[in-house]
């Protein structure tokens, strides 16, 4: 028999078995966006995703560093605050007119 008992022994289970970095190597891969992520500036994701993606030598999901972000205890992205394609002067012209019926 081959690997003799040692083959028989169950194998040890969990832990991060498909992780892509150690929690240290998030650490400092993060480090380098917590300055702007703390002065103040948004985390642009994809500038993340890319320097992660370069860490790890190949390409990954967008879910993937959302889950970094989760497990390092970044709080949740903000939504942005309007359409960028909104058109001002016909919400203008909305708010002057829509409630002049009432």
């Amino acid at each position: 028999m081959k690997g003799g008992i040692k083959a028989l022994k169950p194998k040890p289970c969990g832990g991060r078995q498909r992780q892509n970095m150690t929690i240290a190597e998030e650490k400092t891969l993060l480090a380098r966006f917590a300055n702007a992520a703390g002065a103040g500036e948004l985390l642009n994701i994809y500038d993340l995703k890319h320097a992660y993606e370069q860490a790890i030598g190949h390409a990954t999901s967008n879910s993937t560093v959302y889950d970094l972000l989760a497990r390092h205890g970044w709080r949740k992205l903000m939504p942005r605050p309007f359409h960028p394609k909104r058109d001002v002067a016909a919400q203008d012209a909305f708010k002057k007119t829509a409630f002049l019926a009432l």
